[in-house]
């Protein structure tokens, strides 16, 4: 798509947001504690993302100061998929 799309100065950049803090992630927090601070461990930045962090990796594709971004993942993850 983003071949096809980018000649007409359309955008395909998906974002690809990893572990965050909403209400569902909150209950797995306290149904499974010790599986959920494994996952954290795990997470470079040692703390899982907040939905405004998410959302502002996302209202910046959609700035002009990404118009060059065409066809890039934007993983939002803190680092859990650079190991």
């Amino acid at each position: 798509m983003a071949q096809e799309e980018g000649q007409r100065a359309a955008r395909s950049t998906p974002s690809a947001p990893e572990p965050a803090t909403p209400p569902m992630v909150s209950q797995a927090f306290s149904d499974a504690p010790e599986h959920m601070a494994a996952l954290v461990e795990q997470i470079p930045a040692r703390r899982l993302g907040q939905p405004e962090e998410i959302a502002s990796a996302v209202l910046w594709l959609c700035s002009s100061g990404a118009a060059f971004m065409v066809g890039q993942a934007i993983v939002a993850d803190g680092g859990y998929t650079v190991q």
